[in-house]
């Protein structure tokens, strides 16, 4: 699906740029001019305003390409729910998911240990 997505996004990309090309008038032909003859990297330059958060109750300030990325990366891509939640949320409403009712033990010896102990 993602390999799906990037050829997609790159294929859109490319079908909007000539679409408006082709419609380009005066005034726009002259920013193509500008966009198509200016150096293939733009040395670092900064795109992305200084950005605001909030981290532990305060407010920061992420100014750096690295503190935007991870700030970004962060609000973007939160952390996956853990289980626990969903435990003590099954619990406080008295839910217990069938299954779960029943269980199998299995017990697995350390190597090099001749007994085993049930205490």
């Amino acid at each position: 699906m993602r390999k799906r997505y990037d050829k997609t996004l790159h294929y859109t990309k490319k079908q909007l740029w000539r679409d408006w090309l082709e419609k380009a008038e005066e005034p726009d032909i002259w920013t193509a001019n500008r966009y198509t003859s200016a150096l293939a990297s733009d040395g670092g330059k900064t795109r992305i305003p200084t950005l605001r958060g909030v981290l532990d109750g305060n407010e920061v300030m992420a100014r750096s390409n690295g503190e935007k990325s991870t700030m970004l990366a962060k609000r973007f891509f939160p952390l996956r729910p853990r289980l626990l939640r969903i435990y003590e949320a099954m619990y406080e409403h008295g839910l217990m998911y069938g299954p779960w009712k029943s269980f199998t033990t299995v017990v697995l010896r350390k190597p090099g240990k001749t007994e085993i102990r049930c205490t």
